[in-house]
């Protein structure tokens, strides 16, 4: 910072110099010192005047260039979130459509399974049958899965969404990573398997609807 006082000293010098010695008219000296201490007082409050409009002009450019740069940042946020939540939805589109219709297709074979076999149906011995089956479209659910779960992390990580859209956009994640677990992975009973499938498939259609809104 500038030394506002850097001029001081001389004015005081003179300033001494010249009331010492105000009394004597004639004395050359105190005419010097009173020249010089008025020249000293002139500069000092010229400095002082530069030395405080460089200051503010130093902290308006500071304040100025603060604000710049969270501009750019929230403007940087703003555009990554708007992005990835486009990407979200659309990855959420995708696997939901997938996950319901591998779901929708694993309960029927199982259910024809249990009529067709009778007393001879083996639960475990079904699953793995279905899950052969399907096999490239729970590698391709699990694939979407692990991609949605990405993009709600960089959402969850920018300072721009509101904390409502954040929480909208991680129960749409933790809806659908529901719903596709319970499609890549089968277990229990029959009955159990279908009310899980009605009750996350009408969560998925909330979220969906959900994200709508956003």
């Amino acid at each position: 910072m500038i030394n506002r006082f850097l001029f001081i000293n001389p004015a005081i010098i003179y300033g001494i110099r010249w009331f010492k010695n105000r009394k004597n008219k004639e004395c050359k000296e105190c005419k010097k010192n009173r020249r010089s201490t008025i020249i000293s007082l002139i500069v000092l409050f010229s400095a002082l005047w530069f030395v405080g409009s460089v200051e503010d002009y130093i902290d308006q450019h500071s304040q100025q260039t603060t604000q710049t740069g969270k501009t750019v940042t929230t403007n940087n946020g703003q555009t990554e979130y708007l992005e990835n939540k486009e990407e979200f939805i659309r990855t959420f589109t995708s696997l939901g459509i997938k996950t319901e219709d591998l779901s929708k297709a694993e309960g029927n074979e199982w259910r024809n399974a249990i009529r067709n076999e009778g007393e001879n149906f083996s639960a475990s011995a079904s699953v793995k049958k279905i899950e052969d089956n399907h096999r490239s479209e729970i590698i391709k659910v699990k694939e979407l899965s692990d991609q949605l779960h990405q993009l709600d992390q960089k959402i969850q990580q920018n300072n721009y969404p509101s904390k409502a859209d954040k929480e909208t956009i991680h129960e749409a994640y933790l809806n659908l990573k529901h719903f596709a677990t319970h499609a890549t992975d089968l277990g229990g009973s029959f009955e159990t398997y279908v009310q899980e499938h009605n009750d996350l498939d009408r969560k998925m259609g909330d979220s969906a609807e959900a994200l709508k809104d956003l």
